[in-house]
């Protein structure tokens, strides 16, 4: 598959099916066009484009019947058929922006992050809120949600500078990761095996004097630190693991002195945990790298970003020719 042609819309979340028959992007901003669009990893792939989003889309998911679920902005939900089809959609809509997105373990209620430190959470069949409680006191934004693979935990990360582990209805932390104040964490993805997770984070002014953005795997029975791994330059604002467990990746970017962004500083990052903490350095985007998803066999990376190109990385080969491993 090729860098694709540039698109009407910058491209935000990735996901793949399950089966790794095809996966869906989709993007926008505060105005349309928001799409999401069906596509396979052929070098001219037939694409499938879905409108019904009329604010940015923020995260998408397959179910294991592979349906998909699209979320935006406004925290409009729409579930889709393998075929493009739109099953339902919700009303409702959140009185912040949504951000964090992430659907159970049992398919059976979705978690919506937002910008006032809230989780909202909804059912999956009647698209309905059914219940939501606050994560951060000081109303700091919500960026990422993330449920445990097979189980009944998530993970909160947002503007406030700590990582919380929630039992599915339980209102009060497990337990709290502390990275001090003026650290946002981007990104929070867990491991298959639920004993682990990775995470993404920058500092910003307000942060301690030194503080450098990190891409951490961290245990997920207390939120400690396992290993960390630090970007050579670009700020990460996603993260992503192999399925076979083997390698992680972090994207984003930065401004030069000028103000601009250039394919120098807005790279994707692919590490092999085996291997140590050089990463291998993939260039190509020329703005913000906003998503990363690696394909079912662990082969290929999708990335996406603001430059409106969708791109696909030889993993195996782009480690073997960088790192030698």
């Amino acid at each position: 598959m090729k860098p694709s042609s540039r698109k009407p819309f910058s491209i935000h979340p990735i996901a793949i099916r399950g089966d790794g028959a095809g996966f869906a992007y989709g993007g926008g901003s505060s105005e349309p066009p928001c799409p999401v669009v069906l596509s396979t990893f052929k070098n001219k792939p037939k694409e499938t484009i879905l409108n019904a989003h009329k604010k940015g889309v923020i995260e998408l998911a397959y179910r294991t019947n592979n349906e998909l679920v699209s979320c935006s902005f406004d925290s409009q939900l729409c579930i889709w058929s393998e075929e493009g089809e739109l099953l339902r959609t919700n009303e409702y809509r959140t009185s912040h922006r949504a951000d964090g997105f992430a659907i159970t373990s049992d398919q059976r209620h979705c978690l919506i992050g937002e910008y006032n430190g809230e989780v909202s959470v909804f059912d999956m069949e009647s698209l309905e809120r059914v219940s939501g409680f606050r994560v951060y006191e000081r109303l700091q934004q919500i960026w990422c949600v993330a449920c445990e693979p097979a189980g009944n935990r998530f993970l909160v990360g947002g503007a406030g500078g700590k990582v919380l582990c929630y039992q599915f209805g339980n209102e009060s932390p497990q337990w709290v990761a502390e990275l001090g104040w003026g650290h946002h964490i981007w990104g929070i993805e867990w491991f298959t095996d639920g004993d682990r997770f990775l995470m993404c984070s920058n500092p910003d002014g307000a942060a301690e004097r030194g503080s450098r953005s990190e891409v951490a795997i961290r245990d997920a029975n207390d939120g400690a630190r396992i290993s960390t791994y630090y970007p050579g330059g670009p700020q990460p604002y996603c993260c992503a693991q192999s399925p076979n467990g083997r390698f992680i990746v972090a994207a984003g970017g930065r401004t030069d002195r000028g103000g601009k962004e250039s394919r120098k500083n807005c790279t994707v990052q692919l590490w092999d945990v085996e291997a140590g903490e050089t990463p291998a350095v993939l260039i190509g985007h020329t703005q913000l790298v906003r998503s990363v998803a690696f394909t079912q066999d662990s082969k290929h990376l999708l990335s996406g970003g603001q430059d409106r190109t969708l791109r696909c990385w030889d993993v195996e080969s782009a480690v073997k020719e960088q790192l030698g491993t």
